[in-house]
């Protein structure tokens, strides 16, 4: 086939063990082999895709078949192999050789293509030394046909080599691994990815700036292929291909951009934060992309904070210094945290600009709580919330009871003011307009105020409400600052024991005073109405035993079944308790 048909990741494929880029230990180990004539009868070929696993093993293919193996041997430094010229490698390169076999294992997987190979690796080889099967994508065989190979595989005829290239060796059975020779091939790194694409356009007359194949180098993650593929895509997109070419191409944000979005998000207002969403037209660009671009500006503004030289956004090292310098590392550290934990949500979200909008207008209102001239902002997300300054408050009966003010200069609360405070907390909360939130939070107890911290000790059965307060956190973070200063943060623990009872129940305990409900003889279990029986019976050695459960109905006893009420709000179902136990 004719060179210039083809496209570039094919017509500059690796044609000998000095042409194949960034994998100098396995040549090296390849090369060695030869030399020595020492052959091991399995090769395992395993590292990230387009690094050249595949590649090599067909050089190395050619080499041991090659007329000039002899002649390398005896002066490895005179001779290159394989020779591409005598007939061995001639057929080799045109796809023709009969002592060659390269297996496509993702479109073989059955135990007869194994059988049918372990049956032609008996005869003798026709042009060349030996017969050389390649199993590429080696790991999609099934584990029938791996236990078929396994034989063949420890005890092969002296003229058969074996070679299997995968990109999941942990999905080779350890019983085949251990019967290779592996080869591990690393991902390749930035600067020969660099230095071999400024070759490949040198040798094209493809017009190319040095950002652009930084550019692609980067997005290209170690993989030689994905980056000639994108140097190809971006070259028939545009005349010369520039930084904002292979930015179009990819669908990334520029770093200019990047940069600038999270100097919004610290620095200035939320309406400001939206208003340069909307400027840069974020949903112009891959949302795949425009995620992995904050959450790398994120970690570098991490490592700046600690005074290390990102890897990344370097070039704009100095203004994310002046960023940092705004914010403390808590807040970075949960932002970083949050587009992590929100990774799986946003690959199945068909919203996913929403997400990213919700995340980072979150992150500026915690900023904007947390900085001095922004707090009055921040606290007027929830308009209807008293201040922190108001000294007197109403209770639940509509009486005023006098409230502790918390003064916005100091960083802590005395304990004394702690129950008083909660208990205000709880009570707003409702105003929030979410009843699962004040029912979370009256089942809280406020513990202590350090530095502007304010930590609330729930019981260890209600950590499934975790990821909700996570959820929910810009609206009733307001809150929190509105009646413990603008400062305060929620610090949430679930290592408590007991279950506390709702504030709005007549008698009950003042918020943050646990109670503990004694257990109820199941004999005794009152007959509410709506029980229904059902009853199970089953032998078991000789032995028959009836159960009966109970379906209970709380929705005429609400003070004895706290927590049950707050289950049914999420979790539609049946409420069941197990009966009496009969032996006959």
């Amino acid at each position: 086939m004719d060179l210039s048909t083809l496209n570039l990741t094919r017509k500059w494929r690796s044609k000998s063990f000095d042409q194949v880029i960034g994998q100098e230990l396995s040549v090296r180990m390849l090369k060695n082999t030869l030399y020595r004539n020492q052959f091991f009868p399995v090769y395992l070929f395993s590292g990230q895709r387009g690094c050249g696993k595949t590649s090599t093993a067909r050089i190395f293919a050619a080499a041991v078949n090659c007329a000039a193996l002899q002649a390398f041997q005896e002066n490895p430094k005179s001779v290159t192999i394989p020779c591409l010229v005598c007939p061995s490698c001639l057929a080799m390169s045109a796809g023709r050789h009969p002592d060659f076999f390269e297996i496509d294992a993702a479109s073989h997987t059955g135990v007869d293509t194994v059988r049918q190979l372990i049956d032609s690796s008996q005869l003798l080889p026709v042009m060349g030394r030996r017969k050389i099967y390649l199993i590429d994508e080696a790991h999609m065989l099934s584990k029938a046909s791996f236990n078929a190979l396994l034989k063949i595989l420890e005890e092969p005829s002296p003229s058969v080599l074996f070679m299997l290239a995968t990109t999941d060796v942990h999905k080779i059975i350890e019983t085949v691994r251990s019967r290779c020779f592996q080869l591990f091939f690393n991902a390749v790194s930035l600067d020969h990815i660099h230095q071999h694409l400024a070759t490949v356009c040198a040798k094209e007359s493809i017009i190319v700036d040095d950002q652009a194949l930084a550019l692609i180098s980067s997005h290209a993650q170690g993989s030689l292929r994905d980056a000639l593929n994108l140097l190809e895509q971006v070259r028939f997109s545009s005349a010369k291909v520039t930084k904002q070419a292979v930015l179009a191409v990819i669908g990334y944000l520029d770093d200019e951009q990047v940069v600038t979005l999270f100097e919004q998000v610290f620095t200035a207002t939320p309406a400001r934060v939206l208003a340069y969403m909307h400027e840069i037209a974020l949903e112009s660009y891959c949302p795949e992309r425009v995620w992995e671009r904050l959450v790398a500006c994120a970690r570098a503004a991490l490592w700046v904070k600690h005074g290390v030289r990102p890897q990344q956004f370097l070039a704009y090292e100095a203004r994310i210094k002046r960023v940092v310098a705004h914010c403390s590392w808590a807040v970075l550290s949960q932002l970083c945290e949050r587009l992590h934990a929100e990774q799986t949500v946003f690959q199945r979200t068909t919203a996913k600009y929403a997400l990213i909008e919700m995340i980072l207008l979150q992150a500026s209102h915690t900023t904007s709580g947390t900085t001095n001239g922004t707090a009055g902002s921040a606290a007027q997300v929830v308009p209807v919330v008293t201040t922190a300054s108001t000294a007197a408050t109403q209770t639940v009966d509509g009486t005023d009871e006098e409230m502790p003010e918390v003064d916005d200069d100091e960083d802590d609360v005395k304990s004394d003011d702690l129950p008083a405070l909660w208990a205000r907390f709880v009570r707003d909360s409702e105003r929030l307009g979410d009843p699962l939130l004040k029912s979370i939070f009256q089942q809280g107890t406020c513990t202590r105020f350090v530095d502007a911290q304010v930590h609330v000790e729930f019981s260890k059965q209600f950590v499934f409400f975790q990821d909700w307060l996570t959820t929910t956190e810009s609206s009733w973070s307001p809150l929190v600052r509105a009646v413990f200063g603008p400062k305060a943060a929620l610090q949430v623990s679930f290592t408590g024991n007991e279950i506390r009872k709702q504030i709005e129940q007549p008698g009950a305990e003042k918020i943050g005073t646990p109670v503990v409900q004694q257990p109820r003889p199941v004999q005794s279990a009152p007959v509410l109405s709506g029980h229904q029986y059902r009853s199970y019976n089953g032998p078991k050695n000789n032995m028959r035993i009836d159960k009966k459960e109970i379906v209970i109905d709380i929705t005429k006893n609400v003070q004895a079944w706290p927590l049950a009420h707050i289950l049914v709000r999420q979790f539609p179902g049946t409420i069941t308790e197990i009966g009496e136990t009969t032996h006959v």
